[in-house]
């Protein structure tokens, strides 16, 4: 028998066993008996639940929107969840009804846990800030009975979902950006290489090109150097033959064509070398004020026989008041006479020539000069071709081609040296060049005389009028060109003694054992040129008195600076006339001639007054104070003077002849005798002790010498 409701309290020694094994026990509600022989051991395995899931501490329901929850969680066996909803709690329970409460649950979850975990007393299970991936949670209990061991499983599949820049397509979309970007790096670089060396290529083609245009113009330069030699040898003797006025008529018509035709080549030449100046930026303005107005007439002038002999119309319009500006007046002829010059060659039948002045929007002045022609029309893509050297605009082919023109290319060059602008136009179907330039700042000189059109003026050297002297000046040409040595030789042998030598090493040699008074040599030899034999000679205390005039083909001022660096006292540009160089020759012996009459006529004219050289000023200061120091030694001779400068009595001799063109004896005499005068100036000592204080035995040998040099007696001199 059992009571109906549930016992909590028994009597105290309230027990009693029957026979039959029951037992019965006594309570304050009744007693409670039973059998222990029919008690039956409970086998049953209570299954587990899972009762409740919470996501983020908030509960999670079917019908939520966005609820993992497909389904009760009773019935769920996986859950997907986002990667950013990762902490969940999830509650069970053990369905049964004998009220015990086991502890032996553990549970764990794959993927994550590496042990079982013991279940707490309120049958929760708790993860928070699960990585992305799959896992599965295992809720186990164990049980023992008299058969064994029993065990109830749970599982559930919980899946976090990654973020989207860590799925699979967002790695294959990383992927396929990767190699993208490699993709596009290589090609990149592939493409800046390619394109670094197509730069350097085009560097490579612009500095051939660059040198090809050196060369073209080093080669031109070179030969108008080569031209203008045996353009002096044409020139020179054609000056010659045209000074004589017998001459028949028709022989000198035709020596004037060769003169004129002379002047054209050496025109050229220089037109080749004034670019080549430009292009090295040598070109040196001579900016005056000038009428440009003239200018332009003259120069329009001396084309008119060549538009006649090509039956062209040739006109000029000019502004009625007369253009003055300042401006470089031989640069702005070339520009002129080279567009004059070219529009008068590539016309059909007319060209016309304007000037005029205009203002811009800056109230700045200018003048305009115009050329226009009715020639071939130059199509607008070959404008900026035809201002560069060595082309041409062929117009049967229509295009531009390689030549040996440069006339518009010094043209442009000689305009931007004068702050100019230089552009053709199409007018009136007639192409037209137009130069502008500024007409500049006037100042005070408006009102001043203007420069016109340079005169040739030919200074003749009269040698009729004056005695030919004792002796005639020892000349050494040094030329390696054998005609241009031989037409010198004989134009100088009219009033010099001349000996001629090929090269500079030959030079030399002659010097060492000839007096000579002068050298007239050129430049570009073989072995020693010019350069290093002016060199030779003013550094060697035997020759640095010898005038050195250098002939030369080279007209840039860096040659002639090179020339008056190294000790030239002249320098005569090829092609030269020979009489300019015979009057070089003259006034160089002259001046060097009146020098030495004042230093030796006159008592108390010193060194100072000679012009002379560093190296010779140095040897006549230590020659004059060896003298000083001895003057009163009546034994001290010209020995003894060589011997002070470790020189030979002959070199010391032929020093002393070369620079005063007196001997060493009567230099060492006319040095005691200014002395003496010196002495006589001051008038402290009487004449006879003047007479030995200078180095003088005789008192009457004394005053005769010195009534020879100073024209007085001693007495007399005051």
């Amino acid at each position: 028998m059992g009571l109906s409701e549930e016992t909590h309290q028994f009597n105290y020694k309230s027990s009693y066993k029957a026979p039959d094994g029951t037992l019965y026990f006594g309570s304050i509600d009744g007693f409670v008996r039973f059998n222990p022989a029919y008690f039956k051991e409970d086998s049953a395995i209570p299954p587990i639940v899972l009762t409740d899931f919470h996501l983020n501490n908030s509960p999670a329901n079917v019908c939520d929107k966005n609820s993992p929850l497909k389904e009760s969680i009773l019935y769920t066996q996986c859950i997907r969840l986002p990667y950013d909803k990762n902490s969940f709690t999830i509650k069970y329970a053990l369905l049964s009804y004998s009220g015990f409460h086991p502890k032996n649950v553990v549970y764990k979850l794959e993927g994550f846990d590496k042990e079982w975990i013991p279940a707490n007393s309120t049958q929760s299970i708790i993860y928070s800030n699960l990585n992305p991936g799959e896992y599965k949670l295992i809720i186990s209990l164990e049980t023992e009975s008299s058969s064994g061991i029993n065990k109830a499983m749970k599982t559930l599949d919980i899946i976090v979902s990654p973020p989207f820049w860590k799925t699979w397509w967002a790695y294959a979309f990383y992927i396929i950006c990767l190699i993208s970007c490699a993709f596009f790096i290589i090609f990149y670089f592939h493409r800046r290489s390619r394109k670094l060396q197509l730069q350097k290529m085009r560097l490579f083609e612009r500095e051939k090109e660059k040198e090809l245009y050196e060369s073209k113009i080093d080669f031109f330069t070179n030969v108008a150097h080569e031209i203008r030699t045996p353009l002096s040898l044409i020139k020179a003797p054609l000056e010659q033959i045209l000074k004589n006025d017998a001459l028949p008529t028709e022989v000198k018509d035709n020596l004037e064509v060769m003169s004129k035709n002379t002047d054209r080549l050496l025109d050229l030449t220089n037109q080749l070398l004034d670019f080549r100046k430009t292009e090295a930026e040598l070109y040196k303005l001579n900016e005056k004020v000038a009428n440009v107005s003239d200018v332009v007439r003259k120069t329009f002038e001396r084309f008119i026989p060549f538009a006649k002999q090509k039956n062209i119309d040739f006109n000029l319009k000019l502004p009625e008041k007369d253009i003055i500006a300042k401006i470089d007046v031989e640069a702005f002829i070339k520009i002129i006479s080279n567009l004059i010059n070219n529009a008068i060659k590539y016309c059909d039948s007319c060209v016309n020539v304007f000037l005029d002045c205009s203002t811009d929007e800056n109230s700045n002045d200018f003048f305009n000069f115009e050329t226009e022609n009715d020639g071939p029309i130059i199509p607008d893509r070959f404008k900026k071709e035809m201002f560069k050297p060595f082309t041409r605009f062929d117009s049967e082919k229509d295009k531009i081609v390689t030549g040996t023109g440069i006339g518009l290319a010094l043209t442009k060059s000689l305009t931007e040296l004068l702050k100019g602008s230089i552009t053709y136009c199409l007018r009136n179907n007639l192409n037209v060049f137009r130069v502008i330039f500024p007409i500049g700042s006037l100042g005070d000189d408006e009102n001043t005389e203007v420069v016109e059109e340079r005169d040739e003026i030919s200074e003749k050297t009269d040698n009729g009028k004056k005695g030919k002297s004792k002796k005639r000046p020892l000349l050494l040409l040094v030329e390696d060109d054998l005609e241009m040595r031989d037409f010198l030789e004989k134009c100088l042998q009219i009033q010099y003694n001349t000996i001629v030598a090929s090269n500079g090493e030959e030079a030399l040699g002659i010097l060492k054992n000839q007096n000579v008074d002068l050298v007239v040599s050129d430049i570009m030899m073989p072995k020693m040129d010019g350069f290093e034999l002016t060199g030779h000679i003013k550094s060697d205390i035997e020759f640095s008195h010898i005038p050195v005039i250098l002939l030369t083909a080279k007209v840039n001022v860096q040659s002639k600076v090179q020339g008056f660096e190294v000790g030239a006292d002249a320098y005569v540009e090829k092609p030269f006339s020979v009489e300019v160089l015979l009057a070089q020759i003259t006034s160089l012996l002259q001046n060097r001639e009146k020098f030495r009459e004042a230093f030796l006529k006159y008592p108390f004219a010193g060194m100072n007054n000679i012009d002379l050289n560093k190296s010779d000023s140095e040897f006549l200061q230590k020659l004059d104070e060896i003298i000083q120091d001895n003057i009163a030694n009546s034994d001290f001779n010209i020995e003894d003077l060589a011997d002070r400068f470790c020189m030979s009595k002959a070199s010391f001799y032929r020093k002393i002849k070369g620079v005063l063109d007196v001997t060493p004896n009567e230099y060492l005499k006319i040095a005691r005798l200014k002395k003496a005068a010196q002495l006589l100036k001051e008038g402290n000592y009487r004449i006879t002790e003047i007479c030995y204080m200078v180095g003088f035995n005789s008192p009457s040998y004394f005053a005769k010498c010195f009534q020879q040099q100073f024209g007085v007696l001693p007495k007399d001199f005051s």
